[in-house]
């Protein structure tokens, strides 16, 4: 990474100083020495010097902390802003400024505290020169030399600390902010690319979907090749698009294979294009893993019951499964209605012109009563007819389902 220009040439300088000044210190302590060849007072002179320099280097940091422009988070839910006053955008975190802020109050605390005590300055030289000069080199050859090399000191330690933390220090946190800016630009470009090739990926994806659905329900004459839904590869390829499908395709496909298959059903000649709605219908049913849609089952077993091969069997299991995904009193009770005769169709007794008894018997006129409040005529249908008229006696006992009910006249929902 380039630098920032807070280290330029023009700065460097201060490093020469930090390392200069205290060496001339030192050496002006050793040429002491040689005159009063006390070692004891050297070494307590040095540690007083670096105890006056240490004191400087926290000072000069404190005031030389560089202050955060970042956007801070604003607690009381207006609109945050920067220091500067102009509103920004909110970073996802920010940096943490406790350390100014402890900056900002021990210097004014020192500030404060200097200048109210500035009335003892003169006794607090003189506590000095009574605790810390006489273990000062050289203090009976010269005895404010002591004050002299602590000034001196705690200069030096505050100059080369302050330039520090104003160029270096400043220059590495700008850095590491410049870094981080750039890793989370980076991660946000990603998530941006990742975005465009999803809906890209998922528009190609919808795109085949709806072509795949459409070339299965057109009729024969379009022209271009039909799938064959004898063939279980290119079914299971259908079924694959329309799983992955958005919500919004597969609910166009699903009134799509519905209007084919409602308007099929009736007619023998056209009936074969009800088979090409099956797989649609199962891949839509496959794809609803919380079994939130009882349509999706419905039509599913409408599209059995009334395919070239009926499956009575499978077409009852559906209609059980989105009955209790509709729940009850929620209306479409056609779903009543067609279960009714799927399981006529898979009664032995009615195959055998026998009438329903026991279980089988209840459980068809219960269908039965749902149905009637949508379908009140139930002979128009050739199959419950039948039935009706096989178990006529054993229905005296229970209630003819023929004769509407008190609760007849619910709206008709559900008709196909």
């Amino acid at each position: 990474m380039t630098d920032t220009g807070l280290t330029s040439k023009k700065f460097t300088g201060w490093r020469r100083f930090g390392i200069a000044a205290p060496l001339i210190g030192l050496a002006l302590l050793f040429c002491v020495y040689l005159v009063s060849l006390n070692e004891l007072n050297l070494i307590y002179s040095i540690f007083f010097c670096i105890c006056t320099a240490s004191l400087g280097s926290i000072i000069g940091f404190l005031f030389g902390l560089p202050r955060s422009t970042h956007t801070v988070p604003d607690t009381q839910g207006s609109k945050s802003k920067n220091p500067n006053g102009s509103n920004d955008e909110i970073l996802p975190y920010h940096s943490n400024t406790n350390l100014e802020l402890i900056s900002d109050w021990v210097t004014k605390l020192l500030l404060g505290v200097g200048l109210a005590q500035s009335y003892r300055f003169t006794e607090i030289l003189e506590n000095l020169e009574k605790n810390i000069a006489p273990y000062f080199i050289g203090y009976e050859y010269l005895p404010n030399l002591y004050l002299m090399v602590m000034i001196y000191f705690f200069v030096v330690g505050f100059s080369f600390v302050y330039l520090w933390t104003r160029t270096s220090f400043f220059g590495e946190l700008t850095r590491y902010e410049v870094a981080n800016i750039r890793s989370r630009l980076r991660n946000s470009e990603q998530k941006v690319n990742d975005i465009e090739k999803h809906f890209s990926d998922q528009a190609e994806i919808d795109a085949a979907a709806l072509s795949a659905a459409t070339k299965l329900l057109e009729d024969e004459d379009v022209g271009h090749r039909k799938i064959d839904i004898t063939d279980k590869d290119e079914v299971d390829r259908l079924k694959s698009c329309i799983k992955k499908a958005s919500p919004f395709v597969r609910i166009v496909i699903f009134y799509r294979a519905r209007f084919v298959r409602s308007n099929n059903y009736k007619s023998n000649i056209s009936r074969y294009i009800v088979d090409r709605t099956i797989p649609v219908f199962e891949s839509l049913s496959d794809s609803d893993f919380e079994n939130r849609f009882h349509r999706n089952h419905a039509e599913l077993a409408f599209a059995l019951k009334d395919s070239t091969s009926p499956n009575f069997e499978r077409a009852l299991s559906e209609l059980d499964l989105a009955i209790q995904i509709r729940g009850k009193g929620m209306g479409w009770e056609i779903y009543e209605f067609n279960r009714a005769i799927c399981k006529i169709r898979l009664s032995n007794n009615f195959m055998r012109k026998n009438p329903s008894s026991g279980d089988e018997l209840l459980s068809i006129y219960n269908d039965l009563e749902v149905a009637r409040t949508v379908f009140p005529d139930l002979k128009n249908q050739e199959d419950i007819a039948i039935w009706l008229q096989l178990n006529h006696e054993n229905l005296t006992n229970l209630g003819d389902p023929t004769t509407p009910s008190a609760s007849s006249g619910h709206p008709a929902s559900g008709r196909t």
